[in-house]
């Protein structure tokens, strides 16, 4: 069950363009709860204005106000009517609120976020951007950290000025204004939601690390096959202790900032989280179960008398694999492809990616960001909130 807090001294800080979804403290009814794993306990994040004190909050448009107590705006804060630029009509009724310029054309979100841990947003830079696209003053998510801006269209320089914001270590991305609010989050794993990739942590304890991270790195920069390129790195493994994989889980795996965030606080706001992976089941029921995941999908290991056999259950789950598992999920859970969002950094996610309504490569190889419109390389998996619209206010954390 999803059970949110009230903490004194939450802090708003921000102007929301966006009616900002009220959440009430105390306890809140799960949904779907026999689906699967998912949160025991979630509290809402007081949301720290990381180290802005009333004093120079005036640089984001926050003023000095601390507001304890309510994740929505005081009455007589600005609403995306008074931000929007002169004939722009504002349509903001829900979290999936739209901007029509004047044409009655839906307007584009543009984004942009920085690690939480180093936060480097500036607001006088974000300003001067939404000014030279003809876009609605910036409004904050996370001051430092996180703001959008609604635009009439996608700017011919886009590309020119996302290299230059990649190098401030900024992520910029644009996207449709609506629909932003997902209910389905589908996941890779490796090098996603968990900083390593488990066939090359394995293959160090059997002694073929080497060998197995250079087969690796080819494969997911598709530059060979991914299912022949898993078939020859599990047969070097042939012969590893099963026990390795407990050892291997322990010792060797981290769980990628932001991912238990993003896992609960889209649980907690009515969506199905499920891992799809070209890794193993024995490590994504694991992260799974630690995560909330409501389900997983991964190769099953062959294992003969306590030791791996060196082969995987035919046939691999692939490329194409992955997106016939979102179609099912959505079918699944009657919802379209543009109720989804994916996250992936290898060259075996692209055709999930391209499928989801949102897809984002994140912290990916080259040919995957070449694929992919959406690009997170700097902030963590908070950033798939971010690009929702959620402010970090609006976070759940899981314990």
């Amino acid at each position: 069950m999803c059970r949110a807090k009230p903490h004194s001294g939450i802090r708003v800080g921000i102007l929301r363009e966006l009616e900002l979804r009220r959440i009430i403290p105390g306890d809140a009814t799960r949904t779907n709860p026999t689906d699967g794993p998912g949160p025991d306990q979630a509290e809402i994040g007081n949301a720290p204005l990381h180290g802005k004190s009333p004093s120079n909050l005036q640089e984001y448009g926050l003023g000095a106000n601390v507001i304890p107590h309510r994740l929505n705006p005081p009455s007589g804060w600005p609403t995306i009517s008074e931000h929007a630029l002169p004939g722009f009509r504002s349509t903001a009724t829900s979290a999936n609120a739209r901007v029509d310029n004047p044409d009655g054309q839906t307007m584009l979100t543009a984004s942009l976020l920085t690690a939480p841990d180093q936060p480097c947003l500036d607001a006088r830079r974000a300003k001067e951007l939404s000014r030279k696209w003809g876009g609605t003053s910036p409004v904050w998510l996370d001051p430092g950290i996180a703001c959008e801006f609604a635009l009439p269209a996608r700017p011919d320089d886009f590309e020119e000025v996302r290299s230059e914001f990649d190098m401030s270590r900024i992520d910029l991305n644009i996207q449709p204004g609506i629909g932003r609010r997902k209910k389905l989050l589908v996941a890779d794993m490796d090098s996603t939601i968990i900083e390593q990739e488990c066939i090359d942590e394995l293959a160090v304890e059997a002694g073929v690390g080497k060998e197995v991270a250079a087969i690796t790195a080819r494969a997911m920069n598709g530059e060979i096959d991914f299912t022949d390129a898993l078939r020859s790195r599990v047969r070097l493994m042939k012969g590893l202790p099963v026990g390795m994989i407990e050892t291997v889980w322990n010792r060797r795996i981290t769980i990628t900032p932001g991912a238990a965030t993003l896992v609960a606080t889209m649980k907690c706001n009515g969506a199905q989280s499920v891992l799809i992976s070209g890794g193993f089941t024995e490590f994504t029921g694991r992260l799974a179960s630690k995560l909330g995941f409501d389900g997983h999908h991964a190769n099953v290991l062959h294992a003969d008398d306590g030791k791996l056999a060196g082969t995987v259950q035919e046939p691999p789950l692939g490329k194409s694999a992955k997106r016939e598992i979102l179609l099912k999920l959505l079918r699944k859970f009657e919802l379209d492809s543009d109720a989804a969002i994916a996250v992936g950094d290898g060259s075996n996610d692209i055709e999930m990616l391209g499928m989801a309504g949102m897809g984002v490569a994140f912290r990916a190889k080259p040919t995957v960001n070449e694929a992919t419109d959406i690009r997170i390389r700097h902030g963590d998996l908070t950033a798939l909130l971010y690009l929702q619209g959620y402010t970090r206010a609006e976070f759940v954390h899981r314990h």
